[in-house]
């Protein structure tokens, strides 16, 4: 029996509606991040370039790895609408200041280890302490985009996203001048606009319902019963996109990493593309019942595999061009690499979707099997093909990792709702028709 039409046409045009929006402001972002990337990159050079991409990636594996996925519990009860929201988000931020405690004594243990970056520990003892500062930040801007989330605030979310990726580009130029320091004042910069994301979200949701501080052992309970299912997942899914920067500068040292970070950096701003779709669609589909969503998550995922092939396939033709404009010639051989992930980033644009879809389906478990899987896989293939490939060999390997992730979705995904797996893959003419009206219609 098919899920009720009307309510998956209700679902399909909200999901339209927050996706228009996002992907205007996507597409903002994405040429504001391709500016930013630029910027930063011509500034810092290969080597200082890897420091930093290394030195920004620590406090999200940290946060990634003790933030007991209170900020994804908070926004499953919300969006079943099962307590007082108010009430949610006041624990979650009461929890959040405890944990954020305990982060920043993980990272200063981190961040001690002499053979984190290869040749250059004096730069990584020098920036430590703002690394370190900011790992309570980096904690409050992940829990603020999922209370965001939460109460689906999508246009403000994107707002600040958008600020998040063009102030640091302003940031950076003022301090640059002042100091004449690349490194400091990119960190700088980037530190001031997590800190902006962060203080920003948490305000905007405390200005649209009453909250008290405090820390619920029930609320906590529950919250940290869904959560703690889906940490798995959400830990090893960063781990998969991250763990080959911190094996890279280990073994390969900061101007090899510089290049990789290059490359993993416009693999990313092209998955700003399917996060207009997976943004909104995590907690509207938190919201559905499972026989509208066997209808609305396999027109969802062949939208974004036939877009994003599309997007990848120009990514071949010009990405030579564009390294070469946007970062000069020293940083060509950043694109190989690039290339290597341009498979798996095809695939990991649905894995996201398939991910939301088995959370609402209940399944958590399931994906954190998977991603732990997937994360093994990542790890291996790193150690074996680093030595003999390079950072074409780590980018190899994300690609395997990525592709194998997703393909264990749509395997479970089939399985359970019985949707043939081209229904899943192969674009139909009527929803390219769908996608001109949400793009066109008046208004």
């Amino acid at each position: 029996m098919e899920g009720d039409p009307g309510k998956t046409d209700s679902s399909l045009k909200k999901l339209a509606s927050f996706s228009v929006l996002t992907m205007t402001v996507t597409l903002l972002r994405f040429g504001s991040r391709i500016i930013k990337n630029s910027v930063f990159t011509r500034l810092l050079g290969p080597a200082e370039r890897g420091v930093f991409g290394l030195l920004t990636t620590i406090p999200d594996l940290i946060v990634c790895s003790g933030d007991l996925g209170l900020g994804m519990g908070t926004m499953y009860l919300a969006a079943k609408k099962k307590y007082d929201l108010g009430k949610l988000i006041g624990n979650t931020i009461m929890a959040s200041v405890l944990l954020g405690a305990v982060m920043v004594a993980v990272g200063y243990v981190l961040l001690s280890y002499e053979g984190i970056l290869k040749g250059d520990a004096a730069t990584i003892s020098a920036l430590a302490p703002i690394v370190l500062f900011m790992v309570p930040f980096v904690l409050l801007q992940r829990f603020g985009e999922d209370l965001l989330l939460a109460v689906q605030e999508i246009k403000f979310l994107n707002t600040m996203k958008m600020v998040f990726s063009t102030f640091p580009i302003l940031a950076l130029i003022v301090l640059y001048l002042l100091t004449g320091k690349a490194l400091q004042s990119a960190m700088y910069a980037w530190g001031s606009s997590v800190i902006i994301f962060g203080l920003g979200a948490v305000l905007r949701v405390s200005a649209l319902c009453n909250y008290r501080l405090g820390l619920s052992f029930d609320y906590f309970k529950e919250t940290l019963s869904y959560g703690i299912k889906i940490m798995g997942s959400t830990l090893a899914g960063v781990f998969v996109k991250r763990i080959d920067v911190l094996i890279v500068s280990s073994m390969l040292g900061a101007e090899p990493l510089g290049y990789y970070a290059i490359s993993v950096s416009m693999a990313e701003i092209i998955l700003a593309v399917p996060d207009a779709v997976n943004i909104p669609f995590l907690p509207i589909r938190l919201g559905l019942e499972k026989k509208e969503a066997k209808s609305v998550t396999p027109v969802v995922t062949r939208v974004l595999f036939f877009f994003m092939l599309l997007l990848c396939i120009l990514s071949v033709l010009f990405s030579g061009l564009a390294v070469q404009i946007l970062f000069g010639s020293k940083f060509l051989p950043a694109i190989p690499p690039l290339l290597w992930l341009l498979p798996g980033i095809v695939m990991w644009s649905i894995h996201e979707v398939l991910k939301s879809e088995l959370y609402g389906h209940g399944h958590p478990g399931f994906v954190s099997f998977e991603a732990g899987m997937t994360l093994a896989c990542n790890v291996g293939l790193n150690f074996m093909l680093i030595p003999v490939m390079g950072i074409n060999g780590a980018a190899l390997s994300s690609s395997i990792a990525y592709t194998l992730a997703a393909g264990i979705l749509l395997w479970k995904f089939t399985s359970l709702s019985g949707v043939r797996l081209s229904e899943m893959l192969i674009i139909k003419k009527e929803d390219l028709q769908g996608i001109k009206r949400a793009l066109f219609k008046k208004r």
